[in-house]
């Protein structure tokens, strides 16, 4: 191998190290500033189903029919939502509008709120996290209020999921 391709190599390697050093302080972090937890757990095909509308800076605001399928931990700190079903509402729901970045994650921040990391496409696209408020309840529900998706520029989701399996925050 030349000097050059074992300096890439080398490179590389220490990138990769880096971000695994990154990514193992920030899951520890996490893990350890969160105190709340979904229960009961594990939970499995956990949905958080409803209406959701979601609006783009650059397109018109639909409102969807949504369900979020995934699997709560056997600690309870986060649900992994592995499907997620945009159906109509409107009529872009599910063919222009649609979900990506999947898996999701639901992180329990409070008895009160979550953080959950979600994304759509539509032809725009927006991802990241945000934060949603919760209410235990019989069921709980989720409540996008307005809430800002990153992206270039974003998009805001509004609307109300309910919780399957009896889910609360303690």
């Amino acid at each position: 191998m030349t000097a050059l391709g074992e300096l890439s190599v080398n490179k590389c390697a220490a990138v990769l190290s880096a971000a695994m050093a990154l990514a193992t302080a920030t899951a520890g972090v996490a893990s350890s500033a969160s105190a709340a937890t979904f229960t009961p757990s594990p939970v499995s095909n956990f949905t958080l189903s409803g209406s959701l509308t979601v609006s783009h800076p650059q397109a018109t605001t639909v409102t969807c029919s949504v369900e979020m399928t995934g699997n709560i931990d056997s600690s309870g700190a986060t649900a992994v939502i592995s499907n997620v079903a945009v159906d109509p509402g409107d009529w872009a729901c599910g063919s222009l509008l649609t979900a990506n970045g999947t898996p999701w994650i639901v992180l329990p921040t409070s008895t009160s709120s979550v953080m959950i990391w979600m994304g759509f496409t539509s032809p725009w696209t927006c991802g990241g996290a945000t934060a949603a408020s919760w209410t235990n309840g019989a069921p709980s529900t989720v409540t996008f209020s307005s809430a800002t998706v990153p992206g270039s520029p974003g998009c805001t989701v509004s609307g109300t999921l309910t919780a399957s399996h009896s889910v609360t925050i303690m």
